[in-house]
C-alpha cells in the first residue's frame, strides 16, 4: 500500500503545489515546540495516556499565519495532558504535506485539505479512519462527506471554511457617501466615483499565480455562475467550449474590466504588497479570502474595514465561495499510544472553550456546532455561510493538475486582456487536462 502511495507521490505533489495559498508563502519549514507547563488544578481531558508516560506527537500544519496561536493552543492542551507533547511544524513552499508523504515521514497529526490529492492519500490507506469518532457529531454532515471514501471511512474533521468576499474600506466609503453595493454596476459606479475623487478604488495581488487563481475561480463560482465546475467538466469531458456559456463570457468580461479601476500593475503586486496597500488607505477596496483579515488589521489595528459577499455579476445569487480550511488527520502508521494522544488533542480542540478561542483569532468561519463567530468584520461572510450562501470551490472536484495549469495561464490573461483568445486556450488546455485523468 505505502509502496503504491510512492508510485504516484509525484503526480499528488504537483496538484498539492498550490494548496496553500491562505498562508504566507516562503520556501521555509518552521518547526516549533509548545512547551507544556505544571498542570496545577486543572482538568485533565479524557486520554489512554497516563501521565506517567510520555508520547511524542508532531502537528503539521499548513497554516503559517497561525503558527503562535497554535503554539498557545498546544501548550494549553498539553498543561492539561502532562503525559502527551505535541511539536508543531508549519510547512510552505518547497517542503510540503506531499513531500513528506513521499519520503515516508507522514507526521502524527496532520492540517489536510479536502482536495483529490488528499483523497488519493486516504486511499492509500495513510490516514486513520475516524468514522464513530464521537467529536465528528458536532460537525455538519455535509463538511463530513467531503472527507468520506466510498468504504464509508472518515479521513479528517473540517473545522471551518474559508471564504471570500469584497474588502471595503468604510472610512473612504463613508467620506466619499458610497452605499455598499449589491450588483455590479453599483460597484463599477462607485469605481467611477472614488476615481473622480482621485481615490483608487482597487489593488490586486496578481504577481501571485496561486492567488490569481484562487481570487478567478472563487469570483466565477459566487457571482458568475455556481455551475462553474459542471461547466469546467463539460468541457473538458464532453467536448464543449467555454464560449458556449454566455455567462462564462460575460464574467471573463466583466473581470477583466475591473483591473480598470488599479493604479498600479496587476501583475506586480504579491500578496504582502496588497496588504500593504489596503491596510494603509491606498486603495478602497480589494478581493480576497478571509485569511486577509488577521494581515491588514495586523499591519493596521485602527483598520475600519468591512467584508461583504462580492457583488453580483450575472444577476445570480450572491454567495461566498471556499473549502474546509482547517482539517485534522491522524497517521495510520502512528503507534496506538500516538494516535489515541492526537484523538485526545482533536477532542481538546472541538470543545466550546477551545475552538471558541481558535475562530476568535483565526478569523475563519467556524462550521462546529455552537461556535460564536465574534470577528465583526466578518460577520456578514460567516452569516452567508449559516444562511446557506456558500458554494464550494471547484477546486475540491477539478481534475488533477487542473489548479496549477489554469494558474499560469490565467496570468497571460491578465496581460493581454483577450477575452476571446482566452477562452480558445482555455478550452484546449481544459480538454488537456482531463483527457488524462
Amino acid at each position: 500500500m505505502r509502496k503504491r502511495w510512492l508510485a504516484v507521490s509525484l503526480a499528488v505533489i504537483t496538484a498539492l503545489g498550490s494548496l496553500t495559498a491562505c498562508s504566507k508563502s516562503d520556501d521555509t519549514t518552521v518547526e516549533t515546540t509548545a512547551e507544556s507547563t505544571a498542570s496545577g488544578d486543572k482538568d485533565v481531558v479524557e486520554s489512554s495516556t497516563s501521565s506517567a508516560e510520555s508520547v511524542e506527537v508532531e502537528f503539521l500544519s499548513q497554516k503559517r499565519e497561525d503558527v503562535d496561536l497554535f503554539d498557545e493552543i498546544l501548550a494549553d492542551f498539553m498543561e492539561k495532558n502532562p503525559g502527551i507533547q505535541i511539536s508543531q511544524t508549519t510547512t510552505t513552499g518547497s517542503v510540503s504535506f506531499s513531500s513528506r508523504v513521499a519520503s515516508n515521514d507522514v507526521p502524527e497529526l496532520g492540517h489536510v485539505y479536502a482536495s483529490t490529492a488528499y483523497r488519493t492519500m486516504a486511499e492509500e490507506g495513510l490516514f486513520l479512519d475516524l468514522n464513530g469518532q464521537d467529536f465528528l457529531d458536532r460537525i455538519p454532515k455535509e463538511y463530513i462527506d467531503l472527507f468520506t471514501l466510498e468504504d464509508g471511512s472518515v479521513f479528517a474533521v473540517p473545522v471551518n471554511v474559508n471564504a471570500f468576499g469584497l474588502y471595503v474600506n468604510m472610512d473612504i466609503y463613508e467620506e466619499q457617501g458610497l452605499e455598499l453595493p449589491k450588483t455590479y454596476d453599483e460597484l463599477i459606479a462607485n469605481c467611477e466615483k472614488l476615481k473622480a475623487a482621485g481615490i483608487t478604488p482597487f489593488a490586486f495581488q496578481f504577481k501571485d499565480a496561486g492567488a490569481l487563481r484562487q481570487c478567478f475561480e472563487r469570483y466565477m463560482s459566487g457571482v458568475v455562475d455556481h455551475d462553474f465546475l459542471k461547466i469546467c467538466e463539460e468541457v473538458g469531458l464532453e467536448g464543449k467550449s467555454f464560449g458556449d456559456y454566455s455567462s462564462m463570457v460575460e464574467g471573463l468580461e466583466k473581470f477583466i474590466a475591473l483591473l480598470d479601476y488599479a493604479d498600479t500593475d496587476p501583475l506586480g503586486m504579491d500578496t504582502n504588497d496588497l496588504a500593504d496597500s489596503f491596510a494603509n488607505g491606498k486603495c478602497a477596496m480589494v478581493m480576497n479570502g478571509n485569511w486577509g483579515a488577521s494581515q491588514y488589521l495586523g499591519l493596521n489595528p485602527d483598520l475600519n474595514m468591512k467584508v461583504i459577499l462580492f457583488p453580483s455579476v450575472t444577476g445570480i445569487d450572491s454567495t461566498t465561495v471556499g473549502t474546509p480550511d482547517m482539517c485534522l488527520a491522524v497517521s495510520a502508521a502512528a503507534s496506538a499510544e500516538q494516535q489515541e494522544a492526537c484523538l485526545a488533542f482533536i477532542r481538546y480542540f472541538l470543545e466550546p472553550e477551545t475552538i471558541e478561542w481558535f475562530a476568535k483569532e483565526d478569523k475563519v468561519p467556524s462550521i462546529v456546532e455552537g461556535v460564536v463567530y465574534r470577528n465583526e468584520e466578518l460577520k456578514d461572510i460567516s452569516d452567508a455561510i449559516e444562511n446557506g450562501q456558500f458554494t464550494k470551490s471547484p477546486t475540491l472536484g477539478w481534475a488533477n493538475g487542473y489548479q496549477s495549469t489554469i494558474q499560469g495561464e490565467l496570468q497571460s490573461l491578465i496581460v493581454d486582456r483577450d477575452v476571446k483568445a482566452f477562452i480558445e486556450t482555455w478550452d484546449q488546455f481544459t480538454k488537456d487536462v482531463y483527457a488524462q485523468q
